[in-house]
């Protein structure tokens, strides 16, 4: 089953950050997250469990650690699911199709007091290190089956 994608030229373009705000959530955990708005979607937002395709720059201290807008495919996870870092799974959860937003991380919401260990073409990250995303909402194909199987009953 192939997922349908956009290719790297065709994302919007630019990072005009605007005024940083607290994300306001009722997880306890979710604080010390912020984030803005860089662009604003008109899509429907993901819930718990569904299967969502983004897209995310990762950055500490302003050296990139992690960028698939330069891959071909967007990246796949389930809402949730702990596949990514606790922090971007908080910003996804309130996100709607669209949306692109600028993140800023703190250790407890990223890779915690013990960091990460280098592997190939990925520095050290190290303990305690807050980091910078962005990162671009960019299908939600749970959500677009539930309409194709909405529309189709109607005939």
């Amino acid at each position: 089953h192939s997922f349908p994608t956009r290719r790297s030229s065709d994302l919007p373009k630019g990072l005009g950050i605007k005024t940083v705000h607290k994300l306001v959530t009722k997880l306890k955990d979710g604080e010390g997250l912020e984030y803005s708005i860089v662009e604003e979607g008109k899509g429907p937002k993901a819930k718990i469990g569904d299967l969502v395709a983004i897209r995310f720059k990762a950055s500490y201290k302003g050296t990139v650690i992690d960028d698939c807008f330069k891959t071909p495919n967007a990246y796949y996870y389930r809402v949730g699911s702990e596949s990514v870092i606790r922090g971007l799974d908080l910003a996804v959860q309130n996100m709607k199709v669209g949306d692109r937003w600028a993140l800023k991380i703190p250790a407890n919401l990223a890779f915690g007091e013990k960091g990460v260990k280098p592997s190939p073409g990925k520095p050290r990250i190290p303990g305690g290190a807050t980091l910078e995303y962005e990162v671009f909402f960019e299908i939600y194909p749970g959500y677009e089956d539930d309409l194709l199987e909405v529309n189709d009953e109607k005939k």
